[in-house]
């Protein structure tokens, strides 16, 4: 029989969830800008989602941005 999986964090069972530091870190080697965690922060304070646990989903941010920006602020 296997051994049981210990518990994880939500963040690694979903691999779209990254703290506010991975998930920047993610799109600044994505999109060759530097993007900050305190930038991630300031939306999320802004209404951008987050997870229980503080975490952001990569798609859920991303479509937030999106809205945002068609709101034309």
């Amino acid at each position: 029989s296997r051994p049981m999986a210990a518990a994880r964090p939500r963040a690694e069972q979903d691999p779209m969830a990254k703290s506010p530091e991975d998930l920047a870190a993610l799109l600044s080697r994505a999109g060759g800008v530097e993007i900050s965690a305190a930038a991630i922060r300031a939306d999320v304070k802004a209404g951008a989602p987050r997870r229980k646990g503080g975490v952001v989903n990569l798609l859920e941010y991303a479509a937030w941005l999106l809205r945002e920006s068609a709101r034309g602020d």
